[in-house]
């Protein structure tokens, strides 16, 4: 059996200024006093000599073991962005890029400098002015764009989020980034957009009148229509379509019975209504209902078509 051990050195930043490069030697150095203290164990710089928690076994260093499983393990990467005199320079990168972006350190550079070439081309500018916001103004980065990855015609949607980092008076802003993999959720953000520019479509081109029906408030809301006017609301049906006498005397009873399966769960209804226009006139008309579901099988909302079948006279 191979047994291994590690050695960890810790750097702990005070908010009080410390450059970059000082905390990185010091975490060096750290691991050095970690080895000749006898090995397997990590030492945290920047605390008392007789601090018991300065020095302990790895066993024991819970935080330290926590934080490294975090930065190999992260579903995307870490990197860390410098701004001077307005430009952009990438210059650390988790070991995890190379996984998320699927691409060699040749490819990415050895610090990521060259971590912006492979996001798309009509995103990369986008990108990088959410970058230099963050890093000037010190707005929150929560950014979303795409890149292209090798053996994929389709681009892979990235989330980046991150904040400023305190100033180190050098003239750089410093920018702390976590990117992750948000390709499921930006292509059902495209999917949806999608589908409401189909239904767009739909409602522009359709004979028939579109109305959302709430199972909950037994409230019906006009969709869309190709006669034109503004869309209508009725409220607690079906007393108020009856109170306001657009509802044939002879339908109420079978346009009862369609919100009454509505409400209890069917899924698919359908009858033919008589429904009275503003001038008097008539109109039978074929009434579609389909119900939307919560996860739990509860009806939370309904689609209501209404096509018109022909006119009865008054």
């Amino acid at each position: 059996v191979l047994e291994l051990t590690s050695s960890i050195g810790i750097a702990v930043y005070n908010g009080d200024g410390t450059p970059l490069h000082d905390l990185y030697h010091e975490a060096d150095t750290q691991l050095y006093e970690a080895k000749e203290a006898g090995k397997n164990r990590f030492s945290i710089g920047g605390l008392q000599p007789n601090d018991e928690t300065a020095m302990l076994p790895a066993s024991t260093g819970d935080t330290a073991v926590r934080l490294h499983s975090l930065i190999e393990n992260i579903d995307g990467f870490i990197a860390l962005c410098e701004i001077e005199d307005g430009k952009l320079q990438f210059t650390y990168t988790s070991p995890t890029v190379f996984r998320s972006t699927r691409r060699s350190a040749d490819e990415i550079g050895a610090h990521g400098e060259h971590l912006t070439r492979f996001v798309v081309d009509e995103d990369r500018s986008a990108l990088e002015r959410a970058l230099l916001k963050t890093g000037l103004n010190g707005t929150p980065l929560d950014h979303v764009y795409r890149i292209m990855v090798p053996l994929e015609a389709r681009p892979r949607w990235r989330h980046a989020r991150g904040s400023r980092l305190p100033s180190e008076d050098d003239g750089v802003d410093r920018v702390l980034v976590i990117v992750q993999d948000s390709t499921a959720s930006g292509m059902a953000t495209m999917e949806m957009r999608v589908a409401y520019a189909v239904a767009d479509m739909a409602l522009e081109t359709t004979s028939a009148t579109i109305w959302r029906y709430d199972c909950r408030t037994h409230t019906a809301t006009q969709q869309g229509s190709t006669k034109g006017g503004s869309a209508r609301i009725y409220e607690n049906l079906p007393e108020s379509i009856v109170d306001e006498g657009r509802l044939a005397e002879e339908s109420v009873d079978a346009f009862n019975d369609l919100l009454e399966k509505t409400d209890a769960g069917v899924e698919d209804a359908e009858g033919v209504i008589c429904f009275r226009s503003p001038d008097g006139m008539l109109a039978r008309c074929l009434v579609r209902i389909r119900n939307i579901f919560e996860d739990d099988g509860e009806p939370v909302c309904a689609i209501i078509s209404v096509t018109e079948m022909g006119m009865n006279g008054k």
